[in-house]
């Protein structure tokens, strides 16, 4: 029996409405666990799996551009909408729970789950004694320290220990950070030998001046524990910050709902910012919160927060600066670079050459690892995939900067899978720096296209 006309919008029309509208809603949550269901598979293919994740990477980028012009209407009954809200509670919980146990282990047990927090919090300390952790023959990098101790012996830098003893010297060294320990380990360079000069000056603290600052002042209350505790807080306030930029798309609710929990269902978020440690939460972060200011037009909030992204990590954090590029004026650009000389001017008076390799050129002198595709392929075919990938992030730049295209949240997901596949490593924690971009260009189907994300105009070519 055929609904009776006459009743359109008194409670059958609405009901009706819902209806037609739950396959295009269905398809909408199914997107988004496609795309958690990527970053999972990250997870299992990982070292040596270099081909792999390229491949990935290409059909999470097909996908975009294939769905790039749906346009849909979430209508979804007030039940299933109690059900999303649940699970975002559940999912919260267990963010909260995976807290605990990662900040109270740290305090008990003194272990800093991944390098680059045990990094930090090394560094932080070496800061408090008045050493700079970025200097030439700082010592703070164990990993790369033994990944490259046979390149170091051969020019002449190796550790003036014999070799059975090499790895307990630094174990004492890691507990206690001796100076006179670390000199065993890490002697001066012959004179007249620039490799091996290089070599002991790109040992030092490689992350950002933001982190270092930060856990300087909190390491001396909290001890290990500062360091899950810092990363803890800011995966909570990047939560906080998807919802405020969603809410400026003046999108849904359900929408809002939806895409939080394609955010929180995205294990790398939990498995490498809150069990690990790993750096890159802290320019997502900035990067993230910058973004939201520029849309709410706070520029110079926006400047400040976009430099504190580059000088957490360079990498995502040059990224986030194209969406400054977009907006630009000469407010943003002038808090920007204001910000970025009062933090970077110190560091590199005290030690150009030490700060400039350790936190900035580090990326460049390290070799290929097997979670990038290039340790897989010939050397001159890797180097013309290199410059179609240029050639695709220019375009994607620009595209971004000068072009009046709305749902720019989409090229931004591009430019970073763009960026991922041309790096030299593509390690697990580098996955938000896409699949974060990814859910916020899919909430653009949902989007009005009469708004340009709180009327902000991007410049004009």
């Amino acid at each position: 029996m055929r609904p009776d006309p006459s009743l359109k919008g008194k409670g059958h029309g609405k009901d009706e409405n819902q209806v037609s509208a739950m396959p295009q809603a269905i398809f909408f949550a199914c997107a988004f666990l496609l795309n958690d269901l990527f970053s999972l598979a990250f997870r299992y293919l990982d070292w040596g799996k270099g081909l792999d994740r390229l491949l990935l990477l290409v059909v999470i980028a097909a996908f975009l551009i294939a769905t790039r012009k749906i346009k849909i209407t979430i209508s979804l009954p007030r039940k299933f909408t109690y059900f999303i809200y649940a699970a975002l509670g559940i999912l919260f919980l267990g963010y909260i729970g995976l807290i605990g146990y990662s900040v109270v282990s740290t305090a008990k047990t003194g272990v800093i789950r991944l390098d680059q927090g045990e990094a930090t919090f090394r560094a932080a300390i070496e800061l408090l004694r008045g050493h700079n952790p970025y200097a030439k023959g700082a010592l703070l990098d164990q990993a790369t320290y033994f990944y490259l101790l046979q390149k170091r012996v051969q020019l002449g830098v190796g550790p003036a220990v014999p070799p059975p003893q090499v790895q307990s010297v630094f174990d004492a060294y890691w507990r206690t950070l001796n100076p006179a320990l670390r000199t065993l380990l890490l002697p001066a360079p012959p004179p007249n030998n620039p490799a091996a000069a290089l070599q002991t000056r790109i040992l030092g603290y490689r992350y950002g001046l933001v982190i270092l600052a930060i856990s300087t002042v909190l390491v001396p209350t909290f001890g290990p524990a500062a360091i899950p505790l810092e990363n803890a807080i800011l995966t909570l306030g990047l939560l906080a910050i998807m919802i405020w930029i969603l809410r400026l798309r003046h999108l849904e609710k359900p929408v809002i709902a939806l895409a939080l929990l394609g955010v929180m269902l995205d294990v790398q978020i939990p498995w490498n910012f809150i069990y690990f440690t790993a750096t890159d939460i802290w320019a997502i972060f900035f990067g993230f919160l910058a973004v939201g200011c520029l849309l709410n037009k706070k520029e110079p909030l926006a400047g400040i927060f976009f430099a504190a992204s580059v000088c957490s990590k360079i990498f995502p954090g040059l990224i986030f600066a194209v969406v400054m590029l977009r907006f630009v004026s000469f407010r943003l650009l002038k808090y920007f670079f204001i910000t970025l000389f009062i933090l970077i001017t110190p560091w590199l008076i005290w030690d150009t050459s030490g700060f400039l390799s350790n936190a900035i050129l580090f990326p460049f002198y390290m070799p290929l690892d097997s979670t990038s595709w290039s340790a897989f392929v010939p050397f001159k075919l890797s180097i013309i995939m290199h410059i179609l990938l240029l050639l695709c992030a220019v375009y994607l730049i620009s595209k971004i900067i000068f072009s009046q295209e709305k749902r720019w949240f989409y090229l931004m997901s591009l430019l970073t899978i763009t960026v991922a596949a041309a790096a030299g490593e593509f390690h697990n924690n580098y996955v938000p720096w896409f699949s974060i971009w990814t859910v916020l260009s899919m909430t653009d189907w949902c989007g009005r296209e009469d708004l340009n994300l709180q009327g902000v105009a991007p410049t004009s070519s």
